[in-house]
């Protein structure tokens, strides 16, 4: 069992589980605080030298998840939460950081975790939809992960069109698609065991087994 000192001042921890720290010592109510008192309240409490940048970041893209719908809305504050739980850059509500599809797609299965129902009584704009079509067909997947399942091809049909006629050449595309898709869902698989692995280390209450719980359940319906 780690302390959540440890876990707080480790780069590798999971936005999840620093929400899960957080809510366990002051509910939900650190979510309106001024971040520079919460990050005082943090060091205080936790016994740790600073709220760094990174802990930072992820304490304020959490927030966002929970308190706006910007993460559907915008494209800069979808790119930035997704660079964010994924460990890239750290988030940001001015800067467009485009993020790779690996990073969108661990993003949309890490926030869907966190929000549950609430997370399918949202629809993402057409700009980031189309954003990860874009991303998605870049990387010769016209088919996505159910997770990305509100993308928005660009040409999607002319694809299909132009190997329709060729037997060999559709079945080997098709074969690249699934291998391709496979590979985002390997990834995915790991992060979520990884997620897993420190929800049950960290050394917190009851608040730890309702996000083990909520993550545990949603397994297999959202990394596919």
């Amino acid at each position: 069992m780690k302390n959540t000192a440890e876990m707080l001042d480790n780069t590798g921890t999971y936005t999840t589980v620093v929400l899960a720290i957080l809510m366990d010592k002051y509910g939900t109510e650190f979510m309106e605080w001024d971040p520079a008192v919460l990050a005082q309240q943090i060091v205080l409490d936790f016994a740790i030298d600073e709220v760094t940048a990174d802990l930072n970041d992820k304490i304020q893209a959490g927030i966002s998840i929970f308190t706006s719908t910007a993460f559907y809305n915008s494209i800069e504050i979808f790119s930035s939460i997704c660079n964010t739980l994924s460990f890239n850059v750290g988030y940001s509500t001015d800067i467009f950081i485009p993020a790779d599809i690996d990073d969108c797609m661990w993003g949309c299965i890490e926030v869907k975790l966190l929000e549950g129902d609430e997370y399918n009584k949202q629809d993402f704009t057409p700009d980031i939809a189309t954003f990860v079509g874009m991303l998605l067909s870049n990387e010769g997947i016209y088919k996505p992960p159910s997770a990305l399942s509100f993308a928005i091809f660009p040409d999607e049909e002319s694809v299909e069109d132009v190997i329709a006629d060729d037997p060999i050449f559709f079945q080997s595309f098709w074969k690249g698609q699934e291998d391709k898709k496979a590979g985002l869902e390997i990834l995915a698989q790991k992060r979520l065991r990884d997620l897993f692995t420190q929800l049950d280390e960290v050394d917190v209450g009851d608040i730890d087994k309702g996000f083990t719980s909520k993550v545990r359940d949603s397994l297999g319906r959202d990394a596919g």
